[in-house]
């Protein structure tokens, strides 16, 4: 499996206008990322490869180790080294340039898989969540942009 991750970065850089810089001017950066339970991945950032992998890649600077709930607090800079197996200074300098932004996982989620993802993760937060802070509004919202991509589909297929 091989997720490009041109779109994520794209979003990124709105928020974060030197990532791109930092990513073309560097040498290549490979890390793994272990969430314990799930599939060893991959990032591979580079001036022209940005993928998010399940394929070994050579060269891996550092590896994170962490269960899924820690993995939003490395995002936001805030990584320990106990989490790192590598290089702990890349690692780090790395995810503290990420420290000041403010990413949300919906964006990344909705870039990347979807509106329908996205709407599943919400309704899954708010389900699980005692203090939602998720209106209807939104779950409306959401369904609501899942339901023009239906019809438009349904429309497109009944004229072909």
């Amino acid at each position: 499996m091989e997720i490009n991750l041109d779109k994520t970065i794209a979003v990124a850089s709105k928020l974060m206008p030197n990532i791109v810089q930092m990513i073309d001017k560097n040498p290549p950066l490979i890390f793994g990322i272990n969430i314990f339970g799930y599939k060893l991945f991959f990032v591979h950032l580079s001036s022209n490869k940005k993928v998010l992998t399940t394929v070994p890649q050579k060269s891996v600077e550092f590896t994170i180790n962490c269960e899924l709930k820690e993995l939003g607090y490395i995002f936001n800079g805030k990584v320990s080294p106990h989490f790192i197996e590598g290089n702990a200074e890349v690692a780090i300098a790395f995810f503290s340039s990420f420290r000041s932004v403010n990413i949300r996982n919906e964006d990344i989620l909705n870039v990347q898989f979807g509106e329908i993802l996205l709407f599943l993760a919400i309704l899954k937060k708010r389900a699980f969540t005692k203090d939602s802070k998720i209106k209807d509004d939104e779950v409306i919202e959401r369904l609501r942009k899942i339901t023009l991509r239906v019809d438009k589909l349904e429309r497109m297929h009944a004229d072909s």
